[in-house]
C-alpha cells in the first residue's frame, strides 16, 4: 500500500493527520482539528481560550481489507462571554468528519443506508463485519430511521390519520396526526378540540382522505374545514366495533347457547371454569332483570 495513496485517501476537510499505526491488524490514525477556535452553541461568541482536551474515536471506511479508526484530539473551550451560562464547550467537528455524537466518519453514511436499504439489517451486518466495517445491524437501522439527509422533502401530506391520545391519561389530551402513505407522524395538536382540527385542516388544504374514528368530534371538524375530503374508517375502529358488536350479540344469547351446548339438561356451574362462571352469573343476572 503507497503511503502517498493513504494519505489523499484519509484527506479530510479540516483535519491533521499525526499519526499512523496497524495495531493487531487495525490501522489506528490519529489526528486534531485544524481550527484555532470554536463558536459558542448558546451565545455564537468565538473562543480561543483553552480548557481541555479528550479523545474521540470514529469508525472509517477500510484500507486494504483493515478496519480503520480515527482518533481525535478534540478541545474543550470556556466562553468568556459574561452573560452566557455555558461555562465550557467543545469543538465541533465538519459534516465530512462526522457528527454530533456520532461515531463514524461522515463519508461512510452513504454506503451504510445503500447497504441496509438493499440487505436490511442483520444481513447487512454480516457483510459489512466481512468487509472489516463491524457495525451492528442497530446502527444500520437507526441509520435507516434518520432518512437520507440529500434527499428532498417530502410532498404534503395527502392522505392522513387522525386520533387523540393522552399526554396524561384522564387528564389531558392532544391529537396525532399521520401521514399514512409515509407511515410518519407530521404533527401533534395539543388538545382535541374542534377549533384546532380546523384551523390545521385549514393550513392544509391539500388533503384529500382524512382517516378517523368514528366518534363525531373529528368528523364535523373535517366536514367543516375540508369538505373536499373523504372521510373514511380506520381498520382498527372497524375491526374494534365488529368485536363490540359481536360480544353484545353473543352475551344477549347466552342462555339459548348454553342450551343448545348442553341439550340433555340444564347447565351445571359446578362444570364451568372460573371465566365461564363469571359469564354465567352475568347471564343470570341479566335474564333476571329482563323477565
Amino acid at each position: 500500500m503507497a503511503v502517498k495513496a493513504w494519505d489523499s485517501s484519509l484527506t479530510l476537510p479540516g483535519l491533521i493527520v499525526e499519526s499512523r499505526a496497524v495495531v493487531d491488524g487495525t490501522v489506528e490514525v490519529s489526528g486534531r482539528l485544524a481550527s484555532a477556535g470554536a463558536i459558542c452553541p448558546d451565545c455564537a461568541n468565538p473562543s480561543t481560550s483553552f480548557h481541555s482536551r479528550y479523545d474521540r474515536t470514529l469508525s472509517d471506511l477500510p484500507v486494504s481489507g483493515s478496519t480503520v479508526r480515527l482518533r481525535l484530539s478534540v478541545r474543550r473551550f470556556r466562553c468568556t462571554h459574561t452573560s452566557c451560562q455555558r461555562r465550557t464547550f467543545s469543538e465541533p467537528l465538519a459534516p465530512p468528519v462526522g457528527r454530533r455524537y456520532g461515531r463514524r466518519v461522515g463519508r461512510c453514511d452513504a454506503l451504510v443506508r445503500a447497504a441496509a436499504v438493499a440487505l436490511g439489517g442483520r444481513p447487512e451486518a454480516r457483510m459489512m463485519a466481512r468487509l472489516a466495517m463491524p457495525w451492528s445491524r442497530d446502527t444500520m437501522l437507526r441509520v435507516l430511521r434518520r432518512g437520507d439527509p440529500a434527499a428532498e422533502l417530502p410532498p404534503p401530506a395527502r392522505v392522513v390519520g387522525i386520533d387523540d391520545f393522552a399526554w396524561r391519561r384522564g387528564h389531558s389530551y392532544g391529537s396525532i396526526v399521520v401521514d399514512l402513505e409515509r407511515r410518519q407522524v407530521i404533527d401533534l395538536l395539543p388538545d382535541r378540540r374542534r377549533d384546532t382540527v380546523i384551523a390545521w385542516l385549514r393550513q392544509n388544504p391539500q388533503v384529500e382522505i382524512i382517516c378517523r374514528d368514528r366518534g363525531p368530534g373529528y368528523g364535523v371538524a373535517a366536514s367543516e374545514a375540508a369538505p373536499q375530503a373523504r372521510q373514511v374508517a380506520d381498520r382498527w375502529h372497524l375491526f374494534e366495533n365488529a368485536s363490540a358488536a359481536f360480544l353484545a350479540a353473543v352475551r344477549s344469547e347466552m342462555l339459548c347457547l348454553r342450551r343448545a351446548l348442553a341439550p340433555t339438561g340444564p347447565v351445571d356451574p359446578a362444570t364451568l371454569t372460573r371465566a365461564e362462571r363469571i359469564q354465567w352469573d352475568g347471564a343470570q343476572l341479566r335474564e333476571a332483570l329482563n323477565r
